[in-house]
């Protein structure tokens, strides 16, 4: 472990020295009592009678006493301890040696750390690597158990030296010039905002890393100006969405061009949407693939037959929205709406997990763009209005989720009309907007019996889809938390009525089996 922490031009070392006695670099050595030096485990042994979060300025032999008023130490304030991630991009790591001395002294390194840093391309960024110096502090003790050694190390040959040389270099330079390539294998999904495919990013050594890539069309805006400006706000989103680092949010991992063409990096997700799920034949399939008795488990436990397509059972469906809410919690709190929340957007990973994917049309909703994307036959009553953008909100995202909760637990589409005689999604905005007011009215004859014998299900629907986004659950936490209406009551009274289960381990179990054809396998 490089034992210096100093910082290039930093007008305070990471050592350990008192600021009312001013100290040299290289000051002569100082008597016993003063040059005693002791290893972090010395220090918290003798710390017994300090408070919590009081660290010490000078590592010195002191007197036992049973006073915790001791001079030489100094509280570090909470707003200069932590750092604001919110603003601060950097990703500058802070050594464990910086771990200890007080909060001013690492917040001036860390000032001057990051100025060099963010120069662009200039060689030699980090002056401190170029020739080791003995370390300054040695109150970290080299001889701790912890520390890592090679297996069976032994001094470097002289062959390894040009190695070294492009090793000291690379680090000096300030940034990392990659040799990868991406390769577009298949198709995941296409809609009007451009096409997501299944890629592969490899690199030196073999090393390939699965991902999802989408390129944003730009087939619907009139001039290419336009399109720059309108993808430059949609990368500022998803700037702030890659910072969530949600376990129900899809990362976002990088924004590209590529000959003007704007394309988004996400993490590859291992499973299937909704609408895959609450396909038709699907429970056809899980027939032929699963052991009559596993059949008839999942008929009971996960999936079984509705009107236009298979229904999650209550438990299940639970489960989902539960953790769509979470994700909207993450976003909602930072002032963006997903705005395009539909059964493909909601995925169920191979290991039992829910993720909310697609956050190419979400937006701030302070600032909301001059256009937008969404799908209308999920969209809140106020996004389809003549001037929706101005009344989104985070209830907007909570009525396009309560739609896709009705659909799951009724196996029919919430929205449809008789066309030759066979029930069609194919709605005018106004029929839309007709039937989405009317919907709260309508849930006793959409939802199944069992479904409708809980009341405390069917408040939280209404109170999902009402029509006025005031008469709305106020948060997505408010959803779940709600004494009288919320997810976790409802838990509970399913708990009671022995209608819960561990559904992650039942929806891994599930479709780690289903084996379902899917775009999202390679064929």
């Amino acid at each position: 472990m490089n034992q210096n922490t100093d910082f290039p031009q930093s007008s305070s070392s990471f050592r350990f020295s008192d600021p009312d006695r001013p100290q040299a670099e290289n000051s002569a050595p100082q008597p016993e009592s003063d040059s005693i030096r002791r290893s972090p485990l010395e220090i918290l042994q003798k710390t017994d009678a300090r408070s919590v979060g009081n660290v010490p300025n000078e590592i010195t032999p002191e007197p036992e006493t049973p006073s915790g008023n001791d001079s030489a130490m100094q509280t570090v304030p909470r707003s200069e301890a932590s750092e604001d991630i919110s603003s601060d991009t950097s990703a500058a790591t802070v050594p464990m040696e910086s771990a200890l001395p007080m909060a001013e002294n690492r917040s001036i390194a860390m000032t001057q750390f990051r100025a060099l840093a963010s120069e662009p391309f200039v060689h030699g960024a980090f002056p401190e690597l170029q020739t080791p110096t003995p370390p300054v502090c040695t109150a970290m003790n080299t001889n701790l158990p912890n520390e890592t050694l090679p297996f069976n190390a032994v001094a470097s040959g002289k062959g390894i030296g040009p190695l070294k040389k492009e090793f000291q270099s690379l680090i000096q330079f300030g940034r990392i010039p990659m040799e990868e390539t991406l390769e577009l294998q298949y198709i995941l999904g296409q809609g009007k905002q451009g096409i997501v495919f299944f890629s592969e990013r490899k690199s030196v050594d073999g090393f390939t890393l699965p991902i999802a890539l989408k390129f944003f069309e730009p087939h619907s805006f009139q001039q290419p100006e336009d399109y720059a400006e309108a993808m430059k706000y949609s990368a500022r989103v998803a700037s702030v969405v890659s910072r969530i680092q949600h376990e129900h949010l899809l990362a976002v991992r990088n924004w590209s061009m590529q000959n003007q063409i704007r394309v988004m990096e996400m993490e590859w997700v291992d499973g299937y949407d909704l609408s895959e799920l609450l396909d038709h034949q699907i429970l056809t399939h899980m027939s032929t693939r699963f052991t009559p008795e596993a059949y008839e488990n999942c008929l009971k436990v996960i999936l079984s037959p509705g009107l236009h397509h298979p229904r999650f059972k209550a438990g299940v469906a639970l489960y989902i929205i539960r953790d769509c809410l979470k994700a909207f919690q993450a976003l909602h709190e930072l002032r963006i709406v997903h705005s395009d929340i539909k059964p493909a957007n909601i995925m169920l990973t191979k290991t039992g997990g829910v993720k909310i994917i697609d956050i190419g049309a979400a937006f701030f909703i302070d600032s909301p763009p001059s256009r937008t994307f969404y799908s209308p036959y999920y969209a809140a009553p106020e996004m389809l209005a003549i001037n929706g953008m101005e009344q989104v909100s985070p209830q907007s995202d909570l009525a396009s989720l309560g739609y896709v909760f009705i659909q799951l637990l009724s196996g029919r589409f919430p929205f449809t009309r008789l066309q030759n005689g066979q029930p069609s999604i194919n709605l005018t905005r106004k029929e839309l907007l007709e039937q989405k007011s009317s919907l709260i009215d309508r849930l006793p004859e959409i939802l199944p019996e069992d479904v409708r014998q809980n009341e405390i299900l069917v408040h939280f629907c209404q109170r999902m889809i009402h029509p006025d986004p005031e008469k709305r659950f106020q948060s997505a936490q408010d959803a779940v938390v709600d004494a009288t209406d919320g997810l976790s009551v409802i838990q509970r009274s399913l708990v009671n009525m022995g209608l819960y289960s561990d559904f992650d381990y039942d929806l891994k179990s599930w479709i780690s089996t289903l084996g379902y054809p899917s775009p999202r396998r390679k064929k």
